[in-house]
């Protein structure tokens, strides 16, 4: 039946092709339930890309990082790592340290077949992580999928709801990963891989985590329906 509902869908927007099977399967799961489910019983998926720029209707994704988290457990060896084959580019791979023949890594639309498969359901959480959304949704768009459907949380955005100085403007990089790690003592090491940046990121958000539950707020539902400041 959901099938078929997609197939309406693209239809009325003028495409009558079905989606690729890998996607429909994925599309068809249900990914509200997180909402009402405390944070310790959700499954979270904690991921970066790196990639050839920061515009994602051109640039390309060179590698993704992914690691698990339920409750206050990381799930080290429940983890994603990939190398995304493209175009070698020494200026980038002096920025991320990705130096490789051109031959490494697999081809883009295996790594995003198996990013949806480790994903499922589970909350996507990042740092600015509309960017890394958007890189994967257009890299969906080019296999003729739909977007990714998971719930989501944005670390930076959520440092700042959390910010204790509600009257002050956020200033440029206050809450960049470099800033809020040195302000929670984490140790930034792999910083610009896609592992290291979302190993970083899943230790920050069990700090911020942390944060919200002193402030009442035990549930994704609770904070999507709490006004913008978290104080």
């Amino acid at each position: 039946m959901m099938q078929k509902l997609f197939q309406e869908v693209r239809a009325y927007f003028g495409s009558s092709e079905p989606y690729p099977d890998f996607y429909q399967q994925y599309a068809e799961q249900d990914f509200s339930k997180n909402l009402r489910l405390p944070f310790e019983e959700i499954t979270c998926t904690v991921f970066d890309t790196e990639t050839t720029g920061l515009d994602a209707g051109k640039d390309k994704i060179l590698s993704i990082g992914a690691i698990q988290l339920k409750g206050n457990e990381l799930f080290v060896g429940k983890s994603l790592s990939i190398l995304v084959r493209q175009k070698q580019d020494f200026k980038i791979a002096a920025i991320h340290g990705i130096i490789r023949n051109e031959e490494d890594g697999m081809e883009q639309s295996e790594a995003i077949r198996q990013f949806l498969e480790f994903i499922g359901t589970s909350v996507l959480i990042g740092h600015h992580v509309d960017f890394d959304i958007a890189m994967i949704n257009a890299a969906l768009k080019g296999m003729q999928a739909g977007p990714l459907k998971n719930q989501k949380i944005d670390t930076a955005h959520l440092a700042a709801r959390l910010n204790s100085s509600p009257d002050a403007l956020p200033q440029a990089g206050q809450f960049s990963l470099d800033v809020l790690c040195k302000q929670y003592g984490l140790v930034t090491k792999a910083r610009h891989t896609a592992d290291g940046d979302a190993y970083l990121t899943a230790i920050l958000f069990l700090h911020l985590r942390h944060r919200l539950r002193e402030r009442g707020v035990h549930s994704l539902q609770a904070l999507t329906q709490k006004k913008r400041r978290l104080l």
